[in-house]
């Protein structure tokens, strides 16, 4: 998820057509995380479909945008987010 606002607006908008929504977060390590990404890509390219490639340096300056030191700070940038809309 790379703006949870964008995720967020997403939903709204399926919510708001009458769709029923619901969204799960998952929590990861970060080499988890990585690695996810990389699967993501490869298993794309592997197969003929667009792979949509994320480089460490962004993959980790979100992390450190969103997370901070503490381990929920993802799911509160969520719900901050959500309060907004």
């Amino acid at each position: 998820m790379l703006r949870s606002e964008t995720t967020l607006s997403t939903i709204r908008q399926f919510s708001q057509a009458g769709a029923s929504t619901h969204l799960v977060v998952i929590g990861v390590s970060v080499f988890d995380s990585w690695t996810g990404c990389l699967d993501r890509y490869l298993t794309a390219a592997e197969i003929g479909q667009a792979a949509r490639w994320t480089p460490l340096a962004a993959h980790d300056a979100w992390l450190r945008r969103h997370t901070g030191d503490t381990p929920g700070g993802c799911l509160r940038s969520c719900r901050r987010a959500y309060k907004r809309g």
